[in-house]
């Protein structure tokens, strides 16, 4: 077994969970500067260290399951150090988005349906238009979240906020 976080996975766009909580959350937004030029702003949080979950504190500020990265680790990866843990990001990013700039979200894509936490789920998206309702298929070459409808249909949807259900 590799040592590290394990059950960790991707729930689209931007959460990542560990057994149902969240450890971390990425945004990126992406702003065309001329017909060539793209600029990317991405931000990361991550719950390295947090106080426990009984805390009042720490429950009143988060509204949802959480969970930190210490406390997923095993003993021997503790404490985590915070400027290791942003260099080593830091240096994955940039190649990432080398890599991103070079063959687009396509070449990530096999990696991220190894950790879709959506893919077969019964879900619901809220966006722009309101609530859809349906089942996470996995995500297109272009990164959309995409939904089989109840009448069979998949569509494609770049942004919203996504809610598994009991099934």
């Amino acid at each position: 077994m590799k040592p590290g976080v394990q059950g960790a996975g991707i729930k689209w766009p931007n959460d990542i969970l560990v057994d149902g909580c969240k450890l971390a959350g990425i945004l990126v937004e992406s702003q065309a500067r001329g017909a060539s030029d793209t600029v990317v702003i991405t931000g990361i949080g991550i719950n390295v260290r947090m106080a426990s979950t009984g805390s009042d504190l720490a429950n009143a500020a988060i509204d949802r399951p959480w969970v930190d990265l210490e406390s997923c680790l095993p003993a021997p990866l503790r404490p985590v150090d915070r400027n290791r843990l942003v260099s080593g990001l830091l240096d994955r990013l940039l190649a990432a988005f080398g890599r991103f700039e070079q063959s687009g979200f396509a070449s990530f894509r096999p990696r991220y349906e190894a950790l879709d936490l959506l893919e077969g789920r019964a879900l619901s998206l809220e966006c722009e238009t309101g609530e859809i309702r349906g089942t996470g298929r996995g995500v297109d070459d272009l990164g959309r979240l995409l939904i089989t409808m109840a009448d069979g249909e998949v569509r494609a949807f770049h942004s919203g906020e996504a809610r598994l259900h009991k099934e």
